[in-house]
């Protein structure tokens, strides 16, 4: 019928027909394109007077000019070559891609019926009856959901920005909102779902149809973004906006494994700072180590505590890595006894008593650095969680006990059922603490790749081994 009666009052009708047939028999790809095409259509037919035209029309004029900048590039870059004998340049040319479609669209009305009131007026009838029916919101999603559907995100993201732009005050505006930079963020374009975040979350602050809780979810996505990009800067400002956000939330919301992922993501990043001045410390200079023994005691008392704040949160992960990194403290303090360089003009005995002394006061800081360890691994195993921190945590403890673990082999990290197998940041707040080089940092994952936020899923990485016998 469409190829047969161009311009025919049951146009719409038709459109909107085939479009929910072909979606029926799971063809989205034609079903999306006739959903378009019955858009289209109606717009032609209403004209000004069609629903949510003034909220389009500054859109609709950015796309055109889009489209045509396309289109001279496209036709710019064709010029000279030969003609292609499948269409492939005449489609370059003219700045599209092919694509399925059933008659022409919105044509003009037969002259003899052109001029007849009853026609108009039946046109006008249908028309509104699309409108009543919200035939043409829904074309406009579902357009857009079947193109997600289908990969193809830029026709997607094109049609969920016309739905939004036009029906502007519709429930599930925000959540078609958020989902764009949801889409950009699936697609790894990280800078545009941080701007599309950035733009929701002034759009909507105030919005009533946005719970709290999506707003604090949208902060902890652009910190993974932004981690993911190696924005430190942006993380300690996102990490401090979700901690002083999380107060806002209901007891619900609250408790929610969501909402308490991400709270707990962000003590151990800005913990991060505190650890990588604690490890800074050293007894290299024997000139300055009287003042550097009293800075490292009084760090390790914040970092102690600090730690201990983490692990009173109750998530498993984490409160593994604070144990770990809690006897690593301590580990590191010992070490810096035994490492730190001998006096001048001391002969032989007085050398030995000297490192004696050092090493009476670095045994009981080893003691304590292997108690970390293992109330870490204790608690790892208590909860079957293994993580970087669990190999790590094994590795130090070798050092006291050697050949307690065995060979690390490859298995997949397991984490708790609801914990986000995102990265924690290893190297540190200023980003100048490079794995594995520096003491307390969990080697990389085998790929050396960030994982990125998503449901929980279980990569392939390395994981401890479990204790070896005796």
């Amino acid at each position: 019928m469409l190829r047969e009666y161009p311009g025919s009052n049951f146009e719409l009708k038709a459109r909107y027909s085939l479009a929910k047939f072909y979606e029926k028999i799971a063809d989205f790809e034609k079903s999306a394109a006739m959903y378009e095409d019955f858009i289209a259509a109606y717009d032609s037919w209403a004209g000004p007077k069609a629903v949510g035209y003034d909220n389009i029309k500054e859109l609709l004029k950015k796309e055109k000019e889009a489209k045509d900048k396309e289109a001279k590039a496209a036709a710019a870059a064709a010029k000279g070559k030969k003609p292609d004998p499948k269409g492939a340049n005449a489609t370059a040319a003219a700045g599209t891609s092919p694509r399925w479609s059933v008659g022409q669209i919105a044509a003009a009305p037969p002259k003899e019926k052109e001029k007849l009131e009853a026609f108009k007026k039946e046109r006008e009838e249908l028309t509104k009856e699309a409108e009543k029916e919200d035939w043409v919101s829904a074309a406009q999603f579902n357009a857009g959901l079947w193109w997600e559907g289908l990969g193809k995100s830029d026709k997607a993201i094109a049609d969920y920005q016309r739905y939004i732009a036009r029906f502007k005050d519709k429930k599930d505006v925000p959540e078609i909102a958020l989902n764009i930079g949801l889409i950009y963020e699936k697609d790894k374009k990280y800078p545009e779902a941080m701007k599309t975040f950035d733009q929701f979350l002034t759009t909507y602050a105030k919005d009533a149809r946005v719970k709290e809780a999506t707003r604090f979810d949208l902060k902890y996505r652009q910190y993974l973004d932004n981690k993911i990009l190696k924005n430190t800067a942006e993380m300690d400002k996102l990490a401090k906006e979700i901690v002083a956000s999380y107060p806002k939330l209901t007891a619900e919301d609250k408790n929610s494994d969501r909402a308490m992922a991400g709270l707990r993501a962000h003590p151990l990043h800005l913990l991060e700072p505190t650890w990588n001045q604690y490890v800074g410390i050293t007894f290299k200079n024997l000139k300055t180590l009287k003042n550097d023994l009293k800075a490292k005691t009084a760090k390790i008392q914040d970092i102690e505590k600090g730690y201990l704040e983490i692990l009173q949160i109750g998530n498993g992960e984490y409160g593994i890595a604070a144990l770990t990194r809690i006897g690593l403290a301590y580990g590191d303090f010992s070490q810096n006894f035994l490492d730190s360089p001998d006096p001048k003009g001391l002969d032989e005995d007085q050398l030995s008593m000297y490192r004696s002394e050092l090493e009476n006061r670095a045994f009981p800081l080893e003691e304590k650095a292997l108690e970390g360890l293992e109330k870490a691994l204790a608690k790892s195993y208590e909860l079957s969680v293994y993580n970087e921190w669990t190999l790590l945590a094994q590795d130090k403890v070798n050092k006291y006990k050697p050949g307690l673990y065995g060979k690390v082999r490859e298995v997949a990290y397991r984490g708790a059922e609801f914990f986000w197998e995102e990265k924690l940041d290893k190297t540190g707040g200023s980003g100048t603490v490079p794995a594995p080089t520096k003491e307390g940092t969990p080697p990389p994952a085998k790929d050396g790749k960030d994982v990125k936020d998503a449901p929980p899923s279980k990569a392939n990485t390395t994981a401890a081994a479990t204790p070896a016998a005796g």
